[in-house]
Protein backbone atom coordinates (compact mmCIF):
# COMPACT_ATOMS: atom_id res chain seq x y z
CA UNK A 1 0.00 0.00 0.00
CA UNK A 2 1.38 3.68 -0.33
CA UNK A 3 2.70 5.31 1.20
CA UNK A 4 5.18 2.54 1.29
CA UNK A 5 6.32 1.31 4.90
CA UNK A 6 9.46 2.72 6.58
CA UNK A 7 8.86 -0.39 8.89
CA UNK A 8 8.16 -4.17 7.77
CA UNK A 9 8.36 -7.33 9.69
CA UNK A 10 10.27 -5.80 12.08
CA UNK A 11 13.49 -3.84 9.54
CA UNK A 12 13.90 -0.30 9.17
CA UNK A 13 16.60 0.88 6.82
CA UNK A 14 18.39 3.97 8.29
CA UNK A 15 20.07 6.56 5.81
CA UNK A 16 22.33 9.27 7.54
CA UNK A 17 22.39 12.52 5.27
CA UNK A 18 24.41 14.57 7.15
CA UNK A 19 22.96 15.62 10.34
CA UNK A 20 20.19 13.96 9.45
CA UNK A 21 18.59 10.46 9.44
CA UNK A 22 16.11 9.63 7.02
CA UNK A 23 13.96 6.29 7.04
CA UNK A 24 14.14 4.38 3.55
CA UNK A 25 10.18 3.12 2.45
CA UNK A 26 10.50 -0.63 2.16
CA UNK A 27 9.20 -2.73 -0.84
CA UNK A 28 10.49 -5.92 0.61
CA UNK A 29 12.00 -7.92 3.34
CA UNK A 30 13.22 -11.12 3.67
CA UNK A 31 15.48 -12.74 5.40
CA UNK A 32 18.28 -12.20 3.35
CA UNK A 33 17.20 -9.68 1.05
CA UNK A 34 15.59 -5.98 1.59
CA UNK A 35 14.61 -3.96 -1.27
CA UNK A 36 14.58 -0.14 0.05
CA UNK A 37 13.77 3.10 -1.85
CA UNK A 38 16.94 5.88 -1.07
CA UNK A 39 14.70 8.95 -0.26
CA UNK A 40 14.92 11.41 -2.88
CA UNK A 41 15.13 13.90 -0.18
CA UNK A 42 19.00 13.01 0.61
CA UNK A 43 20.91 15.62 -0.60
CA UNK A 44 24.34 14.98 0.33
CA UNK A 45 27.06 13.13 -2.55
CA UNK A 46 27.24 10.51 0.26
CA UNK A 47 25.40 8.93 2.66
CA UNK A 48 25.59 6.11 5.52
CA UNK A 49 23.40 2.99 5.99
CA UNK A 50 22.08 1.00 8.39
CA UNK A 51 19.78 -1.65 8.35
CA UNK A 52 17.79 -2.85 12.16
CA UNK A 53 16.35 -5.53 13.37
CA UNK A 54 14.58 -6.84 15.93
CA UNK A 55 18.35 -8.58 16.89
CA UNK A 56 19.95 -5.35 16.51
CA UNK A 57 21.31 -3.12 14.21
CA UNK A 58 24.07 -3.05 11.72
CA UNK A 59 27.26 -1.17 11.45
CA UNK A 60 26.78 2.03 9.15
CA UNK A 61 27.89 1.83 5.61
CA UNK A 62 28.73 4.94 3.26
CA UNK A 63 28.29 4.66 -0.34
CA UNK A 64 28.64 7.57 -2.91
CA UNK A 65 25.82 9.32 -4.65
CA UNK A 66 25.07 10.88 -7.43
CA UNK A 67 21.73 13.13 -8.22
CA UNK A 68 20.55 10.90 -11.39
CA UNK A 69 22.11 7.41 -11.79
CA UNK A 70 19.86 6.17 -15.05
CA UNK A 71 19.49 2.20 -14.73
CA UNK A 72 17.67 0.16 -16.77
CA UNK A 73 15.64 -2.88 -15.75
CA UNK A 74 16.16 -6.26 -17.41
CA UNK A 75 14.11 -9.43 -17.77
CA UNK A 76 16.51 -11.14 -16.56
CA UNK A 77 16.53 -9.33 -13.18
CA UNK A 78 20.31 -9.18 -13.91
CA UNK A 79 21.06 -5.57 -15.45
CA UNK A 80 21.44 -6.96 -18.84
CA UNK A 81 19.74 -8.78 -21.84
CA UNK A 82 16.41 -7.50 -22.96
CA UNK A 83 14.93 -4.14 -21.33
CA UNK A 84 11.86 -4.11 -19.89
CA UNK A 85 10.02 -2.28 -22.90
CA UNK A 86 6.58 -2.56 -23.72
CA UNK A 87 4.40 -1.95 -26.60
CA UNK A 88 1.45 0.91 -26.46
CA UNK A 89 -0.67 -2.22 -25.01
CA UNK A 90 1.37 -2.94 -22.57
CA UNK A 91 2.79 -6.59 -24.20
CA UNK A 92 6.11 -7.09 -23.18
CA UNK A 93 8.42 -6.68 -26.43
CA UNK A 94 9.81 -9.46 -27.08
CA UNK A 95 11.96 -11.22 -30.29
CA UNK A 96 8.62 -13.14 -30.75
CA UNK A 97 7.06 -9.38 -30.44
CA UNK A 98 9.37 -7.03 -31.14
CA UNK A 99 8.87 -3.58 -31.83
CA UNK A 100 9.50 -2.24 -35.20
CA UNK A 101 11.05 1.27 -36.15
CA UNK A 102 9.02 4.17 -35.87
CA UNK A 103 6.86 2.58 -33.16
CA UNK A 104 6.21 4.32 -29.89
CA UNK A 105 7.13 2.12 -26.87
CA UNK A 106 7.44 2.37 -23.12
CA UNK A 107 11.01 1.62 -21.24
CA UNK A 108 10.83 1.20 -17.54
CA UNK A 109 14.06 2.06 -15.41
CA UNK A 110 15.45 3.79 -12.48
CA UNK A 111 17.58 6.64 -11.50
CA UNK A 112 16.66 9.57 -13.74
CA UNK A 113 16.80 12.41 -10.48
CA UNK A 114 14.32 15.09 -9.61
CA UNK A 115 10.63 15.51 -10.89
CA UNK A 116 8.36 17.67 -11.23
CA UNK A 117 6.08 18.22 -9.54
CA UNK A 118 7.91 16.95 -6.75
CA UNK A 119 6.94 13.77 -4.27
CA UNK A 120 7.84 12.36 -1.04
CA UNK A 121 9.52 9.48 -0.69
CA UNK A 122 7.08 6.24 -0.71
CA UNK A 123 4.38 8.27 -2.16
CA UNK A 124 2.54 6.45 -5.47
CA UNK A 125 3.68 8.86 -8.61
CA UNK A 126 0.89 10.80 -10.26
CA UNK A 127 -1.39 9.85 -12.50
CA UNK A 128 -2.00 12.63 -15.09
CA UNK A 129 -5.62 12.85 -13.56
CA UNK A 130 -7.10 16.21 -12.65
CA UNK A 131 -4.72 17.63 -10.01
CA UNK A 132 -2.56 14.65 -9.94
CA UNK A 133 -0.15 15.82 -12.66
CA UNK A 134 2.71 13.90 -13.93
CA UNK A 135 6.16 13.91 -12.46
CA UNK A 136 8.12 14.36 -15.16
CA UNK A 137 12.20 14.25 -15.16
CA UNK A 138 13.64 18.18 -14.91
CA UNK A 139 16.84 17.11 -16.54
CA UNK A 140 17.03 16.31 -20.27
CA UNK A 141 16.53 13.12 -20.85
CA UNK A 142 18.27 11.27 -24.05
CA UNK A 143 17.49 7.78 -25.70
CA UNK A 144 19.40 6.41 -28.15
CA UNK A 145 18.78 3.29 -30.27
CA UNK A 146 21.87 1.06 -31.90
CA UNK A 147 23.71 4.90 -31.58
CA UNK A 148 20.42 7.18 -33.00
CA UNK A 149 19.07 9.29 -31.08
CA UNK A 150 15.19 8.64 -30.41
CA UNK A 151 12.45 11.15 -30.05
CA UNK A 152 11.33 10.82 -26.00
CA UNK A 153 7.65 12.08 -26.12
CA UNK A 154 7.75 11.93 -22.03
CA UNK A 155 10.29 10.80 -18.91
CA UNK A 156 9.16 11.02 -15.39
CA UNK A 157 7.78 8.59 -12.72
CA UNK A 158 5.47 5.88 -13.78
CA UNK A 159 2.01 6.16 -12.78
CA UNK A 160 1.11 4.42 -9.98
CA UNK A 161 4.42 3.63 -9.10
CA UNK A 162 7.18 4.10 -6.02
CA UNK A 163 10.18 5.12 -7.58
CA UNK A 164 9.87 3.46 -11.32
CA UNK A 165 10.85 5.78 -13.77
CA UNK A 166 9.11 5.53 -17.53
CA UNK A 167 10.50 6.90 -20.89
CA UNK A 168 7.70 6.84 -23.88
CA UNK A 169 10.06 7.54 -26.82
CA UNK A 170 9.68 6.29 -30.82
CA UNK A 171 12.18 3.66 -32.10
CA UNK A 172 14.08 5.23 -34.48
CA UNK A 173 12.87 4.93 -38.38
CA UNK A 174 16.79 4.93 -39.35
CA UNK A 175 17.81 1.94 -37.38
CA UNK A 176 18.01 -1.77 -39.18
CA UNK A 177 15.95 -4.59 -37.41
CA UNK A 178 18.07 -7.16 -35.06
CA UNK A 179 18.21 -6.88 -31.46
CA UNK A 180 19.78 -3.35 -30.68
CA UNK A 181 21.33 -2.01 -28.12
CA UNK A 182 19.64 1.10 -26.10
CA UNK A 183 21.09 3.96 -23.76
CA UNK A 184 19.46 6.30 -21.87
CA UNK A 185 21.25 9.49 -20.56
CA UNK A 186 20.66 12.34 -18.34
CA UNK A 187 23.30 15.00 -18.40
CA UNK A 188 26.34 13.43 -18.01
CA UNK A 189 25.13 10.10 -16.56
CA UNK A 190 24.30 7.09 -18.86
CA UNK A 191 22.71 3.92 -18.58
CA UNK A 192 24.35 0.13 -18.51
CA UNK A 193 25.47 -0.41 -21.94
CA UNK A 194 24.50 -4.31 -21.58
CA UNK A 195 20.60 -3.91 -22.46
CA UNK A 196 18.84 -4.31 -25.46
CA UNK A 197 15.57 -5.27 -27.13
CA UNK A 198 14.21 -6.60 -30.31
CA UNK A 199 13.52 -4.39 -33.60
CA UNK A 200 11.52 -5.42 -36.67
CA UNK A 201 11.38 -3.50 -39.88
CA UNK A 202 8.29 -1.27 -39.76
CA UNK A 203 6.84 -3.31 -42.35
CA UNK A 204 6.55 -6.44 -40.50
CA UNK A 205 4.22 -5.47 -37.20
CA UNK A 206 0.96 -5.97 -38.00
CA UNK A 207 -0.89 -4.17 -35.01
CA UNK A 208 -1.59 -0.52 -35.13
CA UNK A 209 -1.19 1.43 -31.74
CA UNK A 210 -0.55 5.21 -30.37
CA UNK A 211 0.54 6.22 -26.69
Amino acid sequence: SFPLPTSLQGVSVDVVDGTRTLNAPLFFVSAGQVNALLPYEVRSTTAQIRLNTASGSSRLHRVSLTPRTPRLLSTAQTGSGDAILVHANFNLVTPDDPARAGEVVVLFLTGLGAVSPAIPSGQMANDGSSGKPLNQVTAPVNVSVSQVQATVYFAGLAPGFAGLYQVNFKVPEAVSPGILDISVAVGTEASQPTVGFAVAPATELLRTSSI
